[in-house]
């Protein structure tokens, strides 16, 4: 009867099928057809209308049993439908509810098309059930259960699956050792249940929705029916578990941003390195890597295109280390390599100077081209450190050799080093005290108008008074301000101080401009035009009594927000001025479109006037553009002289005046008098 076509309602069918339906209403067995779709009873024969306690085959078609089906029942139903497409029949207990009263059967299910060519259920009840009650609770358990419930022969070949084992193991022919993605993963667990009699773990396995993860229970014992010894296997779909899981130890141990291995990963992958690295002889390296300048672009692109920028950077390091080897980033600029195995010290060289190489290239971002580079320490296993915690900080320490060099280079590690890594976390250390303690003092250099001879200006300039080592420049303090950040506080003590000083000199008779240094990082923050005005309000300066003398590497930003800022700081009466002309980003585009008065020449020109052609060309450009020239470090008559007949308009150096105190510019501005 399997998939045999019954239209009761179609006239022109009946008679085809008479003798069938003859045979089945004379049945004392109870046989209908259910239509699933519909959660209706089909039709029945007079056994089955007994059965449902109904009075007529139309007061049974109107029942809707879908009213008091519970969700289990539905997909289990579902299931059926979809086993019965392929030709499949099934002996299993049923709980008929009619009129609210059970009756437990044991049924055969087959599969047989009504109109539409849709799939419906012919029951036949096989017998009615007289187990025990916690017989058929179990059962019923089974059969509803989302637990997934299979019995494999010795052979692996499977004999019996639940409804929802069926549904996750789709229509193909299925043993045991297939379900198994990893087939380690199932020899592992043949191997425990020979040696204990069950199994419980996780294993990606094959399903009808490909690959997923499960919770696999399996016990080894003999079958009820044939008695032979089988596999009786439990499993959950735990995926969603696992994917969640599996996240959490990737944000645990990944970098968000690159997607590289974070520090905790770096720090698990060298431990197990160094060990293999001891077990076996191998050499390892280690390079620690930061890049220049990065800070300039942050501060004056923003976050997001160095973001960007660490992204790109990012791929290039990876792109240049063998796959067995690991990049990772530790936060902010710096990444650090792993390269297992070196056959030499020189090999870490070779691969340290091709990430140089794939960083050289200009990087596109956000409309700008931009040009970054490394500075790499390299320490190696076992010659500069046999633990992850010396081989990390002897790295580190020959990254900031590179830097102090330049940067864009690698250094090896070597141990005196140790003495300047010593030295420079003690620097660290006193400057954060010296903010706290307010150890820092100006000077001011007079600018002098070379016309006149007359001081015009002064610019201030940062001392800091350490107590144990004396007045120190800030040659010796401002880059590792710069790095760690604290150069927005000395910045901000300099304004104020400058601003102040200028409104004492000129109540006593003297009302020249202070020149203030901006760094990068002051000059790329939000509020720098309110800090200033701020000052200016306090301290009764005039705002065209304060110049700022930024560097070129504020033009690196966003020339739109760039050039927003310095008009808004010109509006307000500064004067604004480019230090050191020429050391920089030399983008020559930016005096022509931006607001600049001043441009002051690096001394690094003046004193090489033996080959004067660059310096003259910065006069000849600053004349074109109509900006006022200021020469820097001139320490010679003959300097002097050279820049009067090429028409420079001031200049500072010792040649007039070394930096001063506040009350020694107050004393030279009265014997100037």
């Amino acid at each position: 009867m399997r998939h045999q076509r019954i239209r009761m309602t179609d006239n022109s069918s009946i008679n085809h099928h008479h003798y069938l339906a003859s045979v089945l209403e004379s049945l004392a067995i109870p046989v209908w057809i259910f239509d699933i779709d519909h959660s209706r009873v089909y039709w029945a024969n007079p056994s089955a209308l007994g059965l449902w306690n109904a009075n007529s085959l139309d007061e049974l078609r109107q029942r809707d049993m879908a009213s008091d089906m519970s969700p289990s029942v539905r997909q289990r139903l579902r299931q059926y439908q979809e086993d019965f497409r392929h030709a499949k029949t099934f002996v299993e207990p049923w709980t008929l509810y009619p009129k609210g009263q059970p009756r437990n059967l044991d049924c055969q299910f087959s599969g047989i098309k009504i109109e539409g060519d849709r799939i419906a259920m012919l029951c036949q009840v096989l017998e009615i059930d007289k187990r025990n009650p916690e017989t058929l609770r179990g059962l019923q358990a089974l059969l509803l259960t989302s637990v997934m419930v299979s019995l494999y022969n010795e052979n692996g070949e499977i004999v019996y699956a639940n409804p929802a084992a069926r549904s996750m193991l789709g229509d193909d022919e299925h043993s045991l050792q297939v379900h198994f993605v990893d087939q380690q993963s199932y020899l592992q667990m043949r191997e425990i249940v020979s040696e204990l009699g069950e199994y419980r773990g996780e294993a990606e396995v094959y399903t009808s929705a490909g690959k997923v993860w499960h919770e696999v229970n399996v016990q080894y014992g003999p079958d009820a029916v044939t008695g032979k010894n089988a596999y009786l296997v439990n499993e959950t779909n735990i995926s969603e578990r696992r994917i969640a899981q599996e996240h959490a130890n990737r944000l645990a141990y990944h970098d968000p941003l690159t997607d590289l291995p974070n520090r905790a990963n770096l720090t698990d992958k060298l431990e197990q390195e160094l060990k293999l690295a001891r077990r076996y002889n191998h050499i390892v390296g280690l390079l620690f890597l930061d890049l220049d300048r990065f800070k300039s672009i942050n501060d004056t692109l923003g976050h997001s295109t160095g973001d960007q920028l660490l992204i790109q950077v990012a791929r290039e390091i990876e792109s240049a280390i063998y796959e067995t080897d690991l990049a990772a980033r530790l936060g902010g600029d710096e990444f650090v390599c792993i390269l297992r195995e070196l056959p030499n010290a020189d090999a870490a060289a070779i691969t340290a100077g091709k990430i140089i190489d794939k960083i050289a290239k200009p990087f596109r971002i956000a409309q700008h081209n931009l040009y970054i580079s490394p500075s790499i320490g390299i320490s190696v296993y076992p010659q500069n450190g046999k633990t992850v915690t010396e081989l990390m900080q002897h790295a580190d320490i020959a990254m900031y050799q590179a830097k102090a060099r330049g940067g864009n280079e690698f250094v090896f590690f070597d141990s005196k080093m140790n003495t300047q890594a010593k030295a420079r976390l003690a620097l660290e250390s006193d400057l954060r005290s010296a903010i706290q303690r307010k150890e820092f003092i100006l000077h001011y250099q007079p600018q002098v108008d070379i016309a006149s001879n007359q001081i015009v200006g002064v610019e201030a300039l940062v001392r800091w008074q350490h107590p144990q080592r004396g007045l120190l420049s800030p040659v010796e303090f401002i880059e590792v301000a710069e790095e760690t950040g604290m150069i927005s506080e000395i910045d901000n003590w300099v304004l104020r101080e400058a601003v102040e000083q200028q409104v004492s000199w000129r109540q006593a008779g003297y009302s020249i401009k202070v020149a203030i240094n901006v760094s990068a990082r002051q000059f790329g923050t939000d509020n720098l035009h309110e800090r200033i005005q701020s000052a200016l309000s306090d301290s009764g300066c005039g705002a065209d009594k304060l110049e700022l003398e930024i560097t070129e590497s504020v033009f690196m930003g966003s020339e739109q927000s760039v050039l927003q800022l310095l008009e808004d700081l010109c509006e307000m009466g500064l004067t604004l001025s480019i230090d050191d002309f020429g050391t920089g980003y030399s983008n020559l585009a930016y005096l022509q479109n931006f607001p600049i008065s001043n441009l002051k020449i690096d001394q690094s020109f003046v004193h090489n006037m033996e080959t004067p052609a660059i310096l003259e060309l910065i006069i000849s450009l600053g004349k074109l553009l109509n900006v006022k020239l200021i020469a820097e470090g001139v320490e010679s008559k003959k300097q002097l002289d050279w820049l009067s007949k090429r028409g420079c308009d001031e200049y500072q150096g010792y040649f007039y005046s070394k930096p001063l105190a506040a009350d020694a510019v107050l004393a030279l501005l009265s014997d100037c008098r």
